[in-house]
């Protein structure tokens, strides 16, 4: 196959790299940043280590998606698994969003005891969905088949229960709300919204029937606090690359891509380096992908239209320990029963990769609207405007709160840019039109030129950027990889 180019660090490029390389490939993975990881990386300030985005880790239970790739590595980070995901808050109440499935349910009969057989049957409906899918997601599919390997792992996936789905591919989560009469529920509404919010990166009912139920199942499935950060992941998988002989550089920025004279493809780096690779894999979007290369061949890598992304506002802050107690690892933050809502993680007060003893760091993330910041004046509003809502939220909550902390600081799209050349972060909003068949898949128009990440197929978080980078590893491997 020749050299191996991977070009971005984040979950989707780590892993593609980490497996190519365990095949018996040559990998050179090169991140732009001093940091690796994309937004699953990590800054320090002073003695806090703050993780750039969202903390909360899932496919680590036995057969998960990452617990099978870091089996077929042979090493994984240090994590500890969590009786509940997270909790959520509505009009005073709290909901603990428990693994165990009655636990669970038992607690939308607390909060919700007019509508608790509409909601329980709800829910039933949504697992025995995600449940005939399951076998197939195991398998890492590529719909539509690319190849006659992607073919096979399409089939190996199938049951014939699956196609009574067929009828739903393009339905909406709107489709079970009405059947089991939730549609004037607005409380439950608003609380589904906020979750499906986190992992699909729209409301009920836009988002995909057949991935929400997915989403909503693998809560179900384990969640994970995985020790130091999700960062861990990602330095675990880089020292798969090279420990089996690879190389790994960051601070170097691929500016370009030509046509190769002794290699299919040379890739030039901001200083000037060429680097020489017969197969690229680039952890971006295709649009941005496609801007590396020269003008007549980038539409053979971009897509016909260019799709909306959210952006991201992050809020970061060391604080005392003490002040934090009662606080949850993970929880959603809602500034008013109308307006934004905060997905906040804290680091375990025993983590000293985090924060040393006595002290934690917080992380405090939400989608913006990318429209909204276009101008110094209104970045500036929405960012002071934000961090005192979210500051005042949480004394409110925990008294006491902004005089624990000891550094605060937050970034928006402008950071997001800076730090991982990217404004719009966490992929595409996961429509119909967004998923399966419709999803940019991770082949491009170029031979030996391949894209991963969080806005290719099946989607973003970690389990769908490393899943997208194995789609990735197998379509260069030209053969199943794990």
């Amino acid at each position: 196959m020749g050299n191996i180019l991977i070009i971005g660090s984040g979950f989707a490029g780590a892993t593609a790299g980490a497996l190519l390389q365990k095949h018996g490939e040559t990998v050179t993975l090169i991140e732009s940043s001093v940091e690796w990881g994309g937004s699953a990386g990590k800054f320090q300030r002073r003695k806090y280590r703050f993780p750039v985005g969202a903390t909360l880790g899932m496919g680590w239970e036995p057969g998960g998606i990452h617990d099978r790739i870091h089996t077929y590595l042979g090493s994984r980070p240090a994590y500890t698994r969590q009786q509940y995901a997270m909790t959520l808050s509505s009009q005073g109440e709290t909901l603990y969003y428990y693994e165990e499935r009655e636990a669970f349910l038992q607690e939308w009969d607390r909060l919700f005891p007019h509508a608790a057989g509409r909601i329980r049957r709800f829910f039933r409906d949504v697992w025995s969905r995600a449940a005939l899918l399951r076998p197939l997601m195991k398998q890492f599919p590529s719909i539509p088949p690319a190849s006659a390997s992607a073919a096979g792992s399409l089939l190996k996936g199938f049951r014939p229960g699956q196609l009574k789905l067929v009828p739903e591919l393009m339905k909406t989560m709107d489709l079970l709300i009405t059947r089991h009469q939730l549609q004037n529920e607005s409380r439950f509404l608003q609380l589904l919204d906020h979750i499906l919010l986190d992992s699909m990166q729209t409301t009920h009912d836009k988002c995909s029937l057949l991935f929400g139920c997915t989403a909503l199942d693998i809560y179900h499935r384990g969640t994970f606090y995985v020790h130091g950060g999700l960062y861990k992941v990602i330095e675990n998988l880089l020292e798969h690359i090279t420990s089996e002989g690879g190389t790994c550089i960051r601070a170097r920025k691929i500016t370009r891509i030509r046509r190769g004279v002794n290699a299919r493809y040379e890739a030039v780096e901001h200083r000037g380096r060429v680097h020489e690779a017969d197969t690229i894999i680039i952890n971006n979007s295709h649009h941005r992908a496609a801007e590396l290369f020269p003008e007549n061949l980038q539409h053979k890598v971009a897509l016909p239209e260019k799709k909306k992304e959210w952006g991201a506002f992050v809020i970061y802050a060391a604080v005392e320990a003490g002040a934090v107690t009662s606080m949850p690892l993970f929880h959603q933050l809602y500034l008013s029963e109308e307006a934004d809502h905060f997905f906040v993680s804290k680091s375990m007060e025993n983590d000293e990769l985090r924060a040393p003893g006595g002290f934690v760091t917080i992380t405090m993330s939400t989608h913006i609207d990318l429209n909204r910041w276009k101008t110094k004046k209104e970045y500036d509003s929405q960012k002071q405007l934000l961090t005192e809502q979210v500051l005042q939220r949480l004394e409110e909550q925990y008294p006491g709160f902004r005089d624990s902390i000891v550094h605060l600081e937050n970034g928006g799209p402008a950071a997001w840019k800076r730090y991982i050349n990217r404004s719009g972060v966490g992929g595409y909003p996961q429509f119909p039109s967004n998923t399966l068949w419709h999803a940019p898949d991770v082949t491009t128009g170029l031979k030996g030129v391949y894209v991963c990440g969080d806005t290719v197929f099946p989607g973003a978080g970690s389990i769908g950027a490393a899943s997208s980078g194995v789609l990735a590893a197998r379509a260069a491997a030209g053969e199943r990889i794990l």
